[in-house]
């Protein structure tokens, strides 16, 4: 159950941007990953906004294909794998404290 709990507060404290950017948005020394990533996202996609006009010009011209663009849907992609990836480097450490918790539960005398 502490095992439990206890990923479940640092998955929330890993992917906490919200109080960087409350407490920390002036001293960019003190700025998180989650909250580069989060700020890298939306700079990107307000510039997929402003050239969606011209990108979908580009995609009319190219016949349908793919310009060869970055969009913002695969950067949101990469930034879940990077987000993702300490938080699966730590679970198969903390497994078997959640294999131990499912037999003590599961088994009936």
């Amino acid at each position: 159950m502490l095992a439990t709990i206890g990923l479940f507060v640092a998955v929330g404290s890993w992917n906490a941007w919200f109080d960087t950017m409350i407490y920390n948005s002036g001293n960019v020394k003190l700025h998180t990953l989650q909250y580069k990533l989060m700020e890298y996202l939306q700079s990107s996609q307000n510039q997929g906004r402003s050239a969606a006009d011209a990108g979908s010009m580009a995609l009319a011209a190219a016949g349908g294909r793919g310009s060869g663009f970055i969009t913002p849907i695969s950067i949101r992609a990469s930034i879940t794998v990077v987000a993702a990836a300490p938080i699966l480097l730590v679970y198969p450490f903390m497994q078997r404290y959640f294999v131990v918790g499912l037999n003590v539960g599961g088994v009936k005398e």
